[in-house]
């Protein structure tokens, strides 16, 4: 079952500090829209990050790699999105779309 950080301070946290991701990743809903990108900082295995809009379709995929440094890259999507997955690196599953939409409304309508 995919964790779902819902409010701003778990989003804050992601997964930071773990030595490994949970298997079916972490979802990040954002209560509207959003734009900005993620970073690294004190996360300690490479994830992919795939960006979904409020439709549940993607719009962007990108690798990121561990920073135990300040000042660590930002993985931004340069696009507008409702929800980040972050999934191990080495998954290879498909994730062009998630889903159910109702599942997904249910999860927006929680996120502050």
């Amino acid at each position: 079952m995919i964790g779902a950080a819902v409010t701003g301070d778990r989003r804050s946290l992601g997964l930071m500090n773990r030595r490994r991701a949970p298997a079916d990743g972490m979802l990040f809903v954002f209560p509207q829209d959003t734009t900005g990108g993620f970073w690294m900082q004190n996360t300690l295995v490479p994830l992919k990050i795939v960006f979904f809009n409020s439709e549940g379709r993607r719009v962007r995929t990108m690798f990121m790699t561990p920073c135990r440094v300040e000042s660590c890259p930002t993985y931004d999507p340069g696009r507008r999105y409702r929800y980040a997955l972050e999934l191990r690196a080495t998954d290879r599953r498909p994730a062009a779309r998630i889903g159910p939409l109702a599942k997904l409304r249910q999860l927006r309508r929680r996120a502050t």
